[in-house]
């Protein structure tokens, strides 16, 4: 069993400094932005908000599927998901702009001269009214904020022998119930945040489906994270042919669901044709939209798939971290694509403000990122030494 080995990589100490700055650039864009267009800038933050939030909400299910089951594969990414997750806190002081702009992003419920005019909008006002929406996400981020800590504080006692076997045995008991929490939250959140949106459209599967993307970009985050540098890191082992080879494995399984969940929405909308399902589609099909949705077919799915079909591709660092690349782009389009039809129904648009909000809030959060994996060691103390690891891949 190894030590604590600490340490960031000197290129991403650099790029923490870059962050800062393109963020700080950024927020001020927002803030010029409200000044000229405030409806606007608020939607466009919603998309950058959801986009970089959905990343750190990724590194949960990660983090506890690894305590469950194990696995040489999460200990190159474990300690990045952990300063992943541990961002939350700072979404949720993010999330302030949403709330206060909230009859600007979610008129159609939160706005009572609109929901008057929508009787299926009105019944469902127990449910959609500000009060009860704020609530919820305060709810949301201080669950997972707790969930967070818990799971940084216990992998922390992993590293010291002595409470190793204690952290472990909580880890393995309670990773489960947490994993099943989590996914009732964030269903919960993308019913809220997003959904209502539209509030006379709903889907029972929307919440998995936001979830398969969260946790595919995470993962492909935490990838381009890892395996460019391995000559930086303290264990180089890690990130090797045959640990890469198990990365790029998990990350086709993740392109993998994420194409199910949205075929699978698809094709139950599509086939029920129902009045109140069918137009959320239909807006997403036509002027300019549907070349985003053949982009992500594309991108998303059959490249990466077709791609991490061959062994030698996830064997590469370089070939993985440019595919791992690709996948957070094509996420980001993607949340673009849940999010903005629902405004401009049936054609696309691109505002100004949208890639202004986007590297405001990435800069922010991937200098709060970097700024915690520098704070941990960087691999986990009780991660395989490489002579366990040969014998293990001998058999």
């Amino acid at each position: 069993m190894s030590g604590p080995t600490t340490g960031l990589a000197p290129s991403l100490q650099r790029s923490r400094n870059i962050a800062l700055l393109a963020g700080l650039a950024g927020m001020l864009g927002c803030g010029i932005g409200y000044a000229v267009d405030p409806t606007q800038t608020l939607r466009s933050y919603l998309v950058g908000y959801c986009f970089w939030t959905g990343i750190a909400l990724g590194c949960f299910p990660l983090i506890l599927i690894h305590h469950l089951t194990g696995g040489r594969w999460g200990y190159a990414v474990r300690r990045p998901l952990e300063a992943g997750a541990l961002t939350i806190p700072l979404m949720a002081l993010l999330f302030v702009p949403l709330a206060l702009g909230i009859r600007a992003i979610y008129g159609a419920w939160a706005d009572p001269s609109q929901m008057a005019h929508h009787a299926v909008v009105l019944a469902k006002k127990p449910y959609l009214n500000e009060a009860f929406f704020l609530q919820r996400s305060a709810g949301y981020f201080a669950f997972w904020t707790m969930l967070a800590l818990w799971l940084n504080r216990l992998s922390r006692r992993q590293d010291n022998p002595a409470t190793e076997a204690g952290a472990s045995r909580w880890l393995g008991t309670f990773s489960g119930p947490a994993l099943l929490l989590h996914v009732f939250a964030v269903s919960f959140a993308s019913v809220d945040w997003i959904m209502s949106l539209e509030p006379e459209w709903y889907s029972t599967i929307f919440g998995p489906l936001w979830m398969s993307g969260q946790v595919l970009t995470a993962f492909a985050f935490m990838i381009l994270v890892v395996a460019p540098r391995r000559d930086e890191m303290p264990r180089p082992d890690l990130t090797a042919p045959e640990p890469l080879n198990d990365l790029g494995n998990l990350l086709l399984a993740f392109v993998m669901l994420w194409a199910y969940a949205n075929l699978s929405q698809f094709l139950i909308i599509w086939s029920g044709n129902l009045p109140e399902e069918i137009p959320w589609y239909l807006k997403r099909m036509k002027g300019g939209w549907e070349w985003v949705g053949v982009a992500l077919i594309v991108f998303q799915f059959i490249l990466p798939f077709l791609v991490l079909l061959h062994r030698e591709n996830k064997r590469s660092p370089a070939r993985l971290a440019r595919l791992a690349s690709l996948i957070v782009v094509m996420n980001l389009l993607s949340t673009y694509w849940l999010i903005v039809p629902s405004f401009t129904p049936g054609k696309f648009t691109l505002a100004w403000q949208a890639p202004v909000a986007v590297v405001g809030i990435g800069g922010i959060w991937i200098s709060a990122f970097l700024w915690l994996l520098g704070r941990t060691p960087v691999v986990p103390g009780n991660a395989p030494e490489p002579e366990a690891h040969h014998h293990e891949g001998a058999h």
